[in-house]
């Protein structure tokens, strides 16, 4: 592993939602010795496949890393990825970055000669956003059916109380 020691490393991508994939981003970059970590979140519409707002993805990426002293975390959100110079536009907006850890193919295409990529594994083993986000949609069906049978208060508190106890 090439050390990056000081460096300022930027992991771009919908963050729908941060999961541990990401996290092991973060862990890779700072066994490589960046001492900053941006999070550009791009901005995308609220759908199925982004069930988070762009503000609720960068609050859910600064609730977790809220206690962490190292590295210092940064979140930016930043255009979602259409044109053609989006990686320079991007540069732009969140300063100086030596190094981008992504693993969307389209990512690190749009970072491609601006600034260096990292090494990065495509996947984490038994991990799958779409898989979370399909888990997502199924307690919005469950709390769906709930509401036929009781009030909303009485469906909030139970999945409340199903959640306190996980």
């Amino acid at each position: 592993m090439k050390k990056i020691t000081g460096a300022r490393v930027l992991i771009p991508g919908r963050f729908q939602p941060l999961h541990y994939g990401h996290m092991a981003l973060v862990t890779q970059a700072t066994r490589a010795g960046a001492t900053d970590v941006v999070f550009g979140v791009r901005c995308m519409p609220m759908n199925a496949k982004n069930p988070l707002s762009t503000l609720e993805a960068c609050d859910v990426i600064g609730e977790v890393f809220k206690e962490v002293c190292e590295p210092t975390i940064d979140i930016r959100m930043i255009p979602n990825l259409v044109e053609k110079n989006w990686g320079q536009r991007v540069l732009k907006q969140v300063g100086p970055i030596d190094i981008v850890y992504a693993v969307n193919p389209r990512l690190r295409a749009a970072f491609k000669g601006l600034v260096p990529l990292g090494n990065v594994s495509r996947r984490v083993k038994g991990l799958s956003a779409t898989d979370l986000r399909r888990l997502v949609r199924d307690v919005q069906c469950i709390r769906k059916c709930m509401l036929k049978i009781a009030p909303q208060g009485s469906v909030d508190a139970l999945l409340r109380h199903m959640l306190d106890l996980a």
